[in-house]
């Protein structure tokens, strides 16, 4: 049987440490050890609220300046809370196949009640196993166990990542090296603490009820109570909403609003090709973007009238699309829907089935392919979303045919990487020869080049094109990245 408490229950406490940091390192691989820290300029002073390992005696809550003078060289990264608060309801939606009793902490401190998972799990080592195994592996949990959410939240803070340490009944003993800083109290209750002198929970819990009391008024006794391992707050299981997540990279960083509105049709289309979806309404929408350069973009919608269809719905956030554009690039799209109603009725979707019969047949001969040839979509359409760019990748995009692909929307005419030899002629480079099938294949003449240059764009584009005949005879498309001083073949 799980060991309990003097209160009847076991808690335990999912502790992910640095989430703010872990979530930037899994999107952004590049700043693996590096030193960075991630800092919210909205607030007063642009404090450090998270940090990487690398950045050393940098601490959450040092002003902008201090952790610059501190660590030269580090990384400033603007704080991204709802991709983070994203990852940390993630992990809450993993807790909860272990139990139906998850409540949300703080970001990155989640509760779990275990009592009652005995026969499912092994006991309490079990069940406490398969909450670290429910993390993903990126955030290194530890877990804690006690009778109580405080007492279990100090014990998860002296586990080491991937481990438990299950805290003892008598708490008052455990708790006491412990410093005040893990209180969830006020930083002015913090203060007034240190300036009496009282730096340990024992040292609170030494001083007594009363006078804790009479000192510092409720919030005191409320310190000296955790201190001595009560923790009376009762137990808040999160209520959790029904939604479909859908999302998709972008094959480029863009503000382009055509390709906004590809990708929104897209996942609404999958999203409403979901069975859970199906005769049912969508009364909200949240659109999410990861920026490249600046502020995430977000717009939520919530609709007067419930969208039963994925063409009403993309309609009502095009809308909006237009009036709050991404002052950024970005570069993918996460799509919400929630507010979700009950049926709508069976002759909507009749309707709509006749309508779309000659889309559904692609459909199925789409799923076909791809299950004889083992590989991807087979089916895509062209759509255009920049015809007038001199950049034939940005003209248009290739969309799955089957609105329940996992594939992402991609380029139609998506730059190869070459190997070329040059010769300057006049302060151009022109290319010489091209590496084919690991031969250096002469170019014999160019018979086309032509250049542009979109100097003005947040990220610049200055290529040079040359149309050349390869001494095999076969004709090609080359360019020469002016940015980056690379080569590329394009197909268009």
């Amino acid at each position: 049987m799980i060991g309990q408490g003097p209160y009847g229950t076991t808690v335990a406490c999912v502790l992910i440490t640095r989430l703010r940091a872990k979530s930037e390192l899994r999107r952004r691989p590049d700043l693996d050890g590096c030193a960075f820290a991630i800092v919210h300029r909205l607030r007063a002073g642009i404090p450090v609220v998270d940090r990487s390992p690398q950045a050393g005696e940098v601490l959450p809550g040092m002003s902008l300046q201090q952790a610059m003078s501190i660590c030269p060289g580090i990384v400033m990264l603007e704080a991204d809370e709802p991709y983070y608060r994203s990852a940390f309801d993630g992990l809450l939606d993993s807790l909860g196949h272990v139990s139906d009793m998850v409540e949300a902490g703080g970001l990155g401190e989640a509760y779990v009640r275990l009592d009652g998972l005995e026969r499912l799990y092994g006991g309490e080592s079990g069940a406490a196993s398969a909450l670290l195994d429910a993390a993903s592996d990126y955030l290194n949990p530890r877990v804690g166990v006690a009778y109580a959410k405080f007492p279990a939240y100090a014990a998860a803070r002296t586990a080491e990542p991937m481990s438990v340490v299950r805290a003892p009944d008598d708490a008052s003993t455990f708790l006491a090296p412990m410093s005040i800083d893990i209180l969830p109290v006020s930083v002015e209750m913090k203060s007034a603490l240190y300036r009496f002198g009282l730096r340990l929970l024992g040292d609170v819990a030494s001083t007594g009820r009363r006078a804790m009391f009479d000192r510092f008024g409720r919030e005191g006794l409320f310190a000296w109570e955790l201190s001595t391992g009560v923790d009376r707050r009762p137990f808040v299981p999160r209520r959790v909403e029904e939604s479909i997540v859908e999302y998709t990279t972008l094959p480029f960083a863009t503000t382009s609003m055509e390709m906004v509105r590809v990708g929104l049709d897209m996942l609404l289309r999958r999203a409403f090709s979901r069975a859970a979806l199906r005769n049912r309404s969508v009364g909200a929408v949240t659109l999410m973007s990861s920026a490249s350069d600046g502020e995430p973009w977000k717009l939520h919608v919530r609709f007067r009238t419930p969208a039963e269809r994925w063409e009403r719905a993309a309609e009502l956030m095009r809308e909006r699309i237009e009036t709050e554009p991404p002052s950024h690039p970005i570069d993918d799209l996460s799509l919400t829907l929630s507010d979700l109603g009950g049926e709508t009725g069976i002759q909507a979707g009749l309707i709509r089935d006749a309508r779309e019969s000659g889309r559904e047949a692609l459909v199925g001969v789409d799923r076909r392919l791809s299950s004889r040839f083992g590989g991807g979509r087979a089916l895509h359409r062209a759509v255009e979303v920049a015809p007038w760019h001199p950049a034939p990748e940005m003209r248009s995009l290739l969309v799955p045919i089957d609105p329940l692909a996992s594939d992402s929307v991609r380029a139609l005419h998506m730059p190869a990487p070459a190997e070329v030899r040059e010769t300057g002629i006049e302060g151009e480079h022109r290319p010489e020869s091209l590496l084919r099938d690991g031969n250096w294949r002469p170019i014999q003449r160019i018979d086309e080049r032509w250049k542009f240059d979109l100097w003005w764009l947040q990220r610049p584009m200055t290529r040079s094109y040359y149309r050349v005949e390869s001494a095999d005879g076969s004709l090609l498309t080359l360019f020469r990245d002016e940015v980056t001083d690379r080569w590329y073949t394009q197909t268009a």
